[in-house]
């Protein structure tokens, strides 16, 4: 029995490192272009430090895509599928960071549509993708607190290994 215990540790912290040092390889040769518009981000003042512009656009052209992306933010400042603005449903929110959000993916390829477009449709569930660029665990439990108030049913976390890894700040007092 141990021995089962000692492999799942093993494979549990392997997988783990393996899926860091693969996000620390691409930090280091991400590529991108901006083809047109602006950062639709914009400075905030409390833990998270920014935050994404309400009705925003802007293409990017990724090192790795063949086309240029348009990412949009709507009137919430999510970057939403066309099933989001369908008020007839359950409302399931999605938070995590640029995997979350979609970095790389047209909108309607980012997980939250995927998985709602994948799942058992006798309910019909309307994704609210709250995914932000960047983010890491304390930011995102800042905007599921900020967003404890929106009309979502459920939440889904999309957790990756960088966002346990604090990067270039500490947690202020005020806001742990």
């Amino acid at each position: 029995m141990k021995n089962y215990i000692y492999s799942a540790v093993f494979i549990f912290t392997s997988t783990l490192f393996l899926l860091f040092s693969f996000e620390l390889f691409l930090s280091h040769v991400y590529y991108e272009e901006w083809v047109d518009g602006d950062s639709c981000s914009e400075n905030i003042a409390d833990i998270r430090g920014y935050t994404l512009k309400k009705n925003c656009s802007v293409t990017i052209k990724h090192w790795e895509a063949d086309l240029p992306i348009k990412y949009s933010t709507n009137a919430s400042g999510r970057r939403d599928s066309k099933a989001s603005n369908n008020n007839d449903g359950l409302k399931v929110a999605f938070y995590g960071d640029s995997f979350t959000y979609g970095s790389m993916s047209d909108v309607e390829k980012t997980y939250p549509s995927v998985f709602m477009g994948n799942i058992n449709q006798s309910t019909k569930f309307i994704p609210l993708n709250f995914g932000v660029p960047g983010y890491d665990l304390h930011e995102i439990l800042k905007s599921i607190v900020e967003n404890s108030r929106s009309d979502h049913r459920y939440i889904i976390y999309g957790l990756t290994p960088n966002d346990l890894f604090r990067a270039n700040h500490e947690i202020p007092k005020s806001e742990a």
